[in-house]
């Protein structure tokens, strides 16, 4: 914990350039999300391999594939809420890599939420659960960051919130990028196709593939 403060104040204090080097630096040490956090507040944007890590790769695909679920949509959430950290935890109390909040940790009988395994499977379970609700991307994700009864996703929109707006346009942008590099599988024409049309779909048409704002944690290196 000490060494992701000291890291997080240290890249505080440098320009963007250092911030790329930095990035680059934990990267090779293996520090995959130190390096994101660090890369995304860089200069350095063709550093595509920094910015969007395939971790986890078999686990993600067998629990995104089991609930019919893209699994680069699935790699996206990650991303967004925990930037990879297993452990980690926001200010308001969601836990591990994809961020669920203890009541509906219950409710999906996630007993282990810091076990990136079985955090992943109640994630891609929950993210179902909300396309197959509201039908749409952009409603699903707004669901699984604001929670599902809101007012305004009964009515078929994305809430005023901007935190939330933030939220489903990084994710479905950085959704479409991950599709058209074919991170998650070799299809990714196809995939690519069907995420940019879902961007379109929901009306972010533009923004910043690359951006990186918005974790749901607090220091989450």
């Amino acid at each position: 914990f000490q060494s992701r403060l000291e890291w997080h104040h240290m890249i505080n204090r440098m320009n963007a350039k250092e911030r790329g080097a930095a990035a680059h630096l934990a990267y090779i040490w293996g520090w995959h999300n130190p390096a994101l956090l660090a890369a995304v507040q860089s200069t350095a944007f063709d550093n595509l391999e920094i910015r969007f890590p395939t971790l986890y790769k078999d686990e993600v695909l067998k629990h995104a594939e089991s609930r019919g679920l893209d699994p680069d949509w699935v790699y996206s959430v990650i991303r967004q809420e925990s930037a990879f950290m297993p452990a980690a935890k926001s200010p308001v109390g969601a836990l591990g890599i994809m961020q669920i909040m203890p009541g509906t940790a219950r409710l999906l009988g996630l007993s282990y939420p810091f076990n990136k395994v079985s955090n992943m499977r109640a994630g891609a379970r929950y993210l179902r659960q909300q396309l197959d609700r509201f039908g749409r991307v952009d409603l699903a994700l707004a669901a699984y960051n604001a929670g599902p009864e809101r007012r305004a996703l009964q009515r078929g929109y994305v809430p005023a919130i901007p935190e939330t707006r933030n939220y489903v346009r990084t994710i479905t942008t950085n959704w479409a990028r991950l599709a058209r590099l074919g991170v998650a599988t070799t299809d990714a024409e196809f995939r690519g196709n069907v995420a940019m049309t879902a961007v379109i779909a929901s009306g972010y048409r533009s923004v910043e593939l690359v951006r990186y704002d918005g974790l749901n944690v607090s220091n989450p290196m």
